[in-house]
């Protein structure tokens, strides 16, 4: 069985001593460490993962009882051996009670040694199987419970709004979501954008790409209940199902509206994947007809856009009326362009006083959340720091303080000023992060490079990283990275005589297969054909 071991002892003599008796009797670890003190063995076991530690008692500035009693805390499975040179029974009495398996008097015997080593390897390895077992049967029960709640919510999505939803018919469900009265629930429908993993995902990773999604949404805290569970119907669609914490109404919306523009900033920065959310009318029982209202407002992207949040009651906003859509493209390339006095236009047709008294109050909060959201895409960084994460993601207060639109749409100048402006502070270094980039490619063409990780590796958003690189070197990273890579293959076909499953991999393609389409769509011919007439060509 493969284990760490932890040496602490003052003495280098005997740290050495130990290891070098250990190799003659055969016991083989994957690593053993060594501390000269209490406080730094201590220091091992909060760093390391170590399943046996052979410990002094007399050490310096933490002595090993003291030690002992404070690795239990953050290790409770740790296995102690205490070696020590006084033979007094408060010692051992005390070692014992703290949880030491063995205590041993100086010098000791090999054979003494081999014998308690033998007993807390077996110790370690039946703690392993037992934790090995436990953990395997709260995964099941948890896949179970997750498989369950799946089912019901699927179904009381599609029972008809006349039927009576027991909680014995759907007790997986109500256990999970069981409203109080005066509360409500909101359904989301959330639709992943499937050409935003393109770049981080094959196309058949679907349930990858869910799995991804829910455990980002179970990381983020909320105030009110939440439940995330696959469509059974949709394989690219999800239903959240939100609970709130007050009666209010407008507090259950903006709870939502928070959770949805935190959990699209941290998918989209760490895997590139793309949200848009549908939300119903707020209700106190899920049923088809509340499913037709989620997947109304999610049928508003058709005009409005992909990756943003839609509330069936904004239907009745802009019922009738024109909905600024190109304004906010507009706005959106403005943003991309950095260009400040478009996007200082453009804001003031949007809170125009005609837009205000066509289209009400509550036109007021979807433009804000649109505008934080297109703001989140293009600078996060930025905003992050202008507004900060709290009053952003959590606490969502800004509108609500600001009241008069004037104001509003003052303050949102105001932060996308000062963001284009700290953003044109870092251009000048960022077209250097760039070259840097494509010389990184040249040199690792054949790992695994993804936007995300070059954009950190640069200390760059992702999105940020993604617009820079297109304009300095005229062609999309990704783009790039496939071009390096398909010279390097042809390279590869000229020069040797390596399969084409071997140049696959040699040039970062795990997926010979996909290699081969890439090859053909970029070169025009197979990579034999290509091969080929190469041979042709120089033989004449």
């Amino acid at each position: 069985m493969n284990s760490n071991l932890l040496i602490a002892d003052d003495e280098e003599l005997i740290r050495k001593g130990l290891i070098a008796r250990l190799s003659y009797l055969g016991f083989e670890f994957d690593q053993i460490m060594e501390a000269e003190s209490g406080s730094e063995a201590l220091e091992a076991v909060r760093q390391n993962s170590i399943s046996i530690v052979i410990t002094d008692i007399k050490m310096p500035d933490m002595d090993g009882l003291s030690f002992i009693r404070e690795a239990k805390k953050l290790s409770p499975h740790l296995r102690f051996m205490v070696l020590s040179g006084y033979a007094e029974f408060e010692y051992a009495k005390t070692a014992l009670s703290l949880g030491a398996s063995a205590y041993l008097l100086k010098p000791l015997s090999n054979k003494d040694l081999k014998e308690e080593l033998d007993k807390l390897l077996m110790q370690v390895e039946v703690d392993t199987r037992i934790r090995r077992d436990i953990t395997s049967r709260k995964k099941l029960e948890e896949e179970n419970i997750a498989y369950t709640l799946e089912k019901e919510v699927n179904a009381l999505l599609h029972e008809p709004a006349g039927e009576t939803s027991a909680a014995d018919k759907y007790p997986a469900f109500y256990q999970k979501i069981s409203p109080h009265p005066g509360k409500r629930l909101l359904l989301g429908v959330i639709s992943i954008e499937e050409k935003s993993c393109e770049n981080h995902f094959s196309k058949g990773d679907t349930e990858l790409i869910r799995f991804a999604v829910k455990n980002v949404f179970d990381e983020i805290s909320s105030p009110g209940k939440v439940l995330l569970v696959n469509s059974i119907i949709h394989k690219h669609q999800m239903y959240a199902v939100f609970e709130g914490s007050s009666s209010e109404s407008s507090v259950l919306r903006r709870e939502v509206e928070q959770f949805f523009l935190e959990m699209r900033t941290v998918l989209e920065k760490q895997m590139g994947i793309y949200l848009t959310m549908g939300i119903s009318s707020q209700t106190r029982r899920l049923s088809a007809g509340v499913l037709g209202e989620a997947e109304s407002a999610l049928r508003q992207r058709t005009i409005y856009g992909d990756g943003n949040l839609y509330f069936y009651e904004d239907n009745a906003v802009f019922s009738g009326k024109s909905f600024p859509a190109s304004e906010l493209y507009f706005l959106e390339q403005y943003l991309v362009q950095g260009n400040i006095n478009g996007i200082h236009k453009l804001l003031s047709e949007l809170f125009s006083e005609e837009m205000l008294l066509n289209c009400g109050v509550s036109y007021i909060r979807i433009l804000w959340v649109r505008i934080l959201n297109l703001l989140l895409k293009y600078y996060e960084p930025e905003i992050r720091q202008y507004i900060g994460v709290e009053d952003l993601l959590h606490n969502f207060r800004v509108l609500d303080e600001l009241c008069l639109p004037e104001k509003t749409h003052r303050y949102i100048s105001e932060i996308v000023t000062d963001c284009i402006s700290k953003r044109g502070m870092q251009d000048a270094s960022s077209k250097d992060k760039i070259l840097l980039a494509a010389q990184y490619i040249k040199k690792h063409y054949n790992e695994n490079l993804a936007i995300n990780s070059l954009a950190e590796l640069y200390n760059m958003s992702p999105n940020y990283f993604s617009s820079v690189f297109k304009k300095e070197l005229n062609q999309s990273a990704v783009n790039y990275i496939t071009e390096v890579r398909m010279e390097k293959a042809r390279e590869y076909l000229k020069d040797t005589d390596l399969s084409v499953i071997e140049i696959a991999e040699r040039v970062g393609y795990e997926d010979s297969q996909y290699f081969f389409r890439v090859f053909k769509r970029t070169a025009g011919v197979t990579p034999l054909q290509f091969r080929q007439q190469h041979r042709r060509n120089t033989s004449m």
